[in-house]
């Protein structure tokens, strides 16, 4: 899902400066989406978009696993309009129905502003004389070096990892791994090592209790969640981190209830220093591979709990104070997971990984569900009642995501890769129908963890260990 969850310094400002008409402006459409479409041949998909200018516009369409067939973006100099954009439909495309065109709306730093979804597209086969299959779309800021060939993940043999103490590893061919950081949660309270998510100035940061997550306008009034200093985390006494995220029935904002979550950082600012890419130093625990040294980083979690429709559980990674360039506005994310829960049938069992980054205005993202080769449940049963380890083997040339020791999916274009140094992030979150459009409102409707006359649990989830690995 494109979708990059922590606004940098930068952008915030830039969004505080906008009128508040300029706000309420803010739109994007596909007024005549083509509901059918023929694999191999160039389609026109106009898009009409309100918003500022150097805005920049995106059309993307998927397939009905959520895998993207091809997209286009574009630049905009104009505040608003239409533009066409030539999409050229790979011949290899799968033809059926269910495929979806999403258009989407960034700011110049890349920050979503609105979105659309259209379902019910059906791509047809290719036909003779079409685009051959290898035809791939260019796009301006593709990168002229040939790209890596992808593996598919079911040709990585099972052998890829080994069992070593309590634990699935990825085996090494020369050198072996050892702890280089690891939080097993033995305590009671709050944890010392993660810190949650109250914003990027050190001042703001320690006098916070609340900051309101996935804006929609200029201020956090508008946010669809608040990442809260304590009373949704804490430590069990029991070896687990219980994360959880609710609903409080006794305070709303235009979005509708409240919703309070448990939004957790290996890191946090704590002064200004101006010698620091966004002007705040930080502490706590960053990652990054060497040439020398590949990192394994993993969470074993239970979320048989996580029910709430359209909330999610993600364990990720983020660079907010180390960037591509040395820019923060080129930070890049990476989900090692993402389950994702709603009222439709394929997402009951689906689980999500992607690698986004800014430089070259890319995106790779998998989803597993029910209708997905192979399917989620080929490789874990996320709503079980037992702990799952799911892990990413990170080196300066690609990133394989594992799920309880098995490899199921490797990355390898575009690596993060030094200095980019990122933060660990174990989150809960909510914003309605953020992955489907008949996701479902989990502060009023569906199952839930608990209820009373003030507090709805949507979800929660226990959170064994992390550990993170490198190679000796």
């Amino acid at each position: 899902m494109l979708n990059f969850r922590l606004a940098t310094l930068s952008a915030v400002c830039a969004v505080a400066v906008l009128s508040q008409n300029s706000l309420l402006a803010q739109s994007v459409s596909i007024p005549d989406a083509p509901m059918t479409v023929v694999a191999g041949q160039k389609i026109d998909v106009p898009v009409e978009f309100e918003g500022a200018e150097k805005d920049i516009l995106q059309v993307q369409l998927f397939d009905s696993s959520w895998k993207k067939v091809s997209e286009g973006w574009v630049n905009v100099d104009s505040a608003s309009g239409t533009h066409t954009f030539a999409i050229d439909v790979p011949a290899d495309t799968a033809a059926g129905k269910g495929h979806m065109w999403q258009a989407l709306l960034y700011d110049n730093a890349w920050k979503k502003k609105k979105d659309v979804l259209v379902t019910n597209v059906v791509v047809t086969a290719a036909v003779k004389g079409g685009l051959k299959p290898d035809s791939k779309m260019k796009l301006e800021s593709e990168p002229k070096a040939k790209p890596k060939p992808k593996k598919d993940p079911k040709s990585i043999p099972h052998r890829k990892a080994q069992l070593l103490g309590d634990e699935w590893l990825p085996v090494l061919e020369n050198g072996k791994w050892e702890i280089d950081w690891a939080d097993e949660f033995d305590g009671e309270g709050e944890p010392e090592k993660w810190f949650p998510l109250l914003g990027y100035d050190p001042e703001a940061y320690k006098a916070a209790d609340a900051k309101g997550i996935r804006w929609t306008g200029g201020t956090e009034e508008t946010a669809w969640m608040y990442s809260t200093r304590s009373g949704n985390h804490w430590q069990n006494g029991k070896g687990q981190l219980v994360m959880q995220i609710v609903t409080n029935k006794k305070e709303s904002n235009e979005m509708g209830p409240k919703v309070e979550a448990a939004y957790l950082l290996s890191g946090r600012p704590v002064a200004w220093d101006s010698n620091e890419p966004n002007g705040a130093k930080w502490d706590g625990k960053f990652v990054s591979p060497t040439e020398e040294t590949p990192l394994y980083i993993c969470a074993r979690v239970k979320s048989d709990e996580l029910v709430g429709y359209s909330t999610w559980f993600a364990f990720w990674l983020f660079t907010e104070t180390r960037a591509y360039n040395g820019n923060p506005t080129d930070g890049t994310e990476v989900d090692v997971v993402e389950i994702v829960k709603g009222k439709k049938n394929y997402l009951n069992h689906c689980f999500n990984v992607a690698n986004h980054w800014k430089k070259g205005g890319g995106s790779e993202s998998k989803q597993f569900n029910t209708l997905s080769k192979p399917a989620a449940l080929d490789l874990v049963d996320v709503t079980d009642s037992e702990y799952h380890v799911y892990g990413i083997e990170w080196t300066t040339e690609k990133m394989t995501c594992f799920v309880d020791g098995k490899p199921y999916y490797t990355f390898t274009e575009n690596i993060p890769t030094k200095p980019v140094d990122m933060m660990m992030l174990l989150t809960l979150e909510f914003q309605k129908d953020a992955w489907d459009p008949d996701q479902g409102d989990g502060r009023v409707e569906g199952p839930a963890v608990s209820e009373d006359e003030n507090t709805r649990v949507m979800s929660k989830v226990l959170v064994d260990y992390v550990r993170v690995y490198k190679k000796k």
